[in-house]
């Protein structure tokens, strides 16, 4: 039997798994061969841990729908193509927008396993009723020739600014009277508006020039008369029988018409009542009047429309100044009918009663 050996020390310093260390004492002592030790061989292993594992999603991973497919939406913002245009995928559907914020659509067709086309767009459908197309931009006359500008919204629907007129711009065709710097009684200086909306210089002082002219009596209760001549040579659209001054709109019409100047040549104002008659071996014509307190005759439909008594078959109540004129408008309640001319035309008296002087 073999002596056996002492082990001195033996140190065991466990590492991570796969390895063993020993250590023991180097004074030359051997290990007896009966001692078996089960040493494990080391392997390939790192010394270190690895790093945990990540793993990274696709980089459209959560951006699908369920049941969407692939490409879906890989068109979004692109222009719906024109009819007639080659197209991939037959019995694809192309809607774009139309109108005033509406849609129509077309149809990527095949003909016989040709190519696919587009087809025709459908009439534009679901627009906004009285819409406009966004975006459009309109500038229209407006007030005294002034400009309006209009702009449609991204809902399809106007909106308006404020009409922008020049300064100091006026109606064309109006007319206007003062009387500043006329010494002389019923004489006015007068200017127009022309076509551009811009006043002339005022003329000199003149006194009205009317064909008929009437005087009012001097005397209260006592009336003054002036036949007046309804022709089918002067005949115009009429203000209304009706209603208030100034006129809204005339009627439109072939309107026998005169103007008679009513004129307070005394040194009191005179309030006075006017009427029509039925002139001797005259017709018997309905008349309408109206009363302007400047006694021109307007130039115009928009100066005829500017009355400021009536309209009525009698006028009651005018005022006018001492030493001055007004002028009253005489026309026919019917139009000009050839088939019966004398309800329209013929010669009526014009009555002015004095009501009053002071």
């Amino acid at each position: 039997m073999r002596p056996l050996l002492m082990l001195r020390a033996v140190s065991l310093l466990v590492l991570p798994v796969g390895v063993v260390a020993f250590g023991c004492a180097t004074s030359g002592d051997e290990l007896s061969s009966d001692v078996a030790l089960d040493a494990v061989e080391p392997t390939d292993a790192p010394s270190k841990l690895p790093a945990p594992s990540v793993t990274t999603p696709p980089a459209d991973a959560g951006t699908k729908r369920s049941g969407a497919s692939a490409d879906a939406g890989k068109d979004a913002g692109k222009p719906a193509p024109a009819a007639g245009e080659p197209c991939g995928t037959v019995d694809e559907i192309f809607t774009r927008a139309c109108g005033a914020c509406g849609s129509q659509s077309a149809l990527c067709f095949s003909q016989e396993g040709d190519a696919g086309i587009v087809s025709d767009y459908s009439a534009c459908a679901d627009e906004v009723v009285g819409g406009c197309a966004a975006g459009t931009v309109e500038t229209n006359p407006c007030g005294n020739c002034g400009t309006q500008k209009r702009t449609c919204s991204s809902a399809c629907e106007w909106s308006v600014g404020a009409c922008v007129q020049p300064q100091n711009a006026c109606k064309p065709d109006t007319v206007e009277y003062t009387v500043t710097g006329c010494p002389t009684r019923n004489t006015y200086r007068q200017r127009a508006c022309s076509a551009g909306c811009g006043w002339s210089s005022y003329t000199a002082c003149v006194a009205p020039s009317n064909e008929l002219v009437v005087d009012v009596s001097p005397t209260v209760s006592q009336s003054s008369t002036v036949g007046v001549a309804l022709n089918v040579g002067r005949v115009a659209s009429a203000i209304p029988p009706s209603g208030s001054c100034p006129a809204a709109s005339l009627l439109a019409g072939d309107y026998p018409y005169a103007y008679v100047e009513v004129r307070n040549s005394s040194t009191k104002q005179a309030t006075v009542t006017v009427t029509t008659a039925t002139a001797a071996g005259g017709s018997n014509i309905y008349a309408s009047l109206a009363g302007y307190q400047i006694p021109f005759e307007p130039s115009g439909d928009e100066a005829r429309k500017a009355c400021s008594a009536g309209p009525s078959s009698a006028l009651y109540n005018v005022v006018i100044p001492a030493g001055t004129s007004m002028l009253v408008y005489v026309r026919s309640y019917y139009a000009y009918n050839a088939a019966s001319p004398s309800q329209s035309t013929g010669v009526i008296n014009l009555v002015v009663r004095t009501t009053a002087l002071n």
